[in-house]
């Protein structure tokens, strides 16, 4: 079976915040240490906590979460080539109530709806590391 891998001639900036891959209604970037406060309260979050690991602290504090960033973004040794992410900041973005994608301006990751019978009338928050959860504005 082969192996599939993003390949890239190119391989992405080591720095936090250096975006992997966007497209008109998704963003995906490297966490930065600015993501902390909204990472410690989406881990506090009883609907996310119940199914995380027992190595998982709880409370999780905004200290954790800076911890666990760092550990993403260790500092990077320029005598070899960045390495992709296993683990992304990873946001949603809605258009804005006019509907235009295209401005760059106007492009930015907001609570979104999603369909389905769990979600329905929910506000969901941009997924950071793949907990997504009703928690509108904790990122901008």
């Amino acid at each position: 079976m082969a192996i599939r891998a993003l390949i890239s001639p190119s391989p992405p900036s080591p720095e936090p915040g250096t975006v992997l891959l966007e497209t008109e209604r998704l963003l995906i970037r490297r966490y930065m240490l600015s993501d902390a406060p909204a990472l410690a309260e989406i881990g506090n979050d009883p609907q996310v906590a119940i199914f995380m690991s027992d190595r998982f602290p709880n409370p999780y504090s905004v200290e954790d979460a800076e911890t666990f960033i760092q550990n993403l973004n260790p500092q990077h040794d320029p005598t070899s080539p960045p390495e992709y992410p296993t683990t992304s900041a990873v946001l949603l973005k809605v258009a804005p109530a006019d509907g235009h994608h295209h401005t760059p301006a106007r492009r930015r990751a907001r609570p979104h709806r999603l369909p389905g019978r769990a979600a329905q009338g929910r506000r969901l928050l941009p997924q950071l590391g793949g907990w997504l959860l009703p928690r509108p504005g904790l990122l901008g």
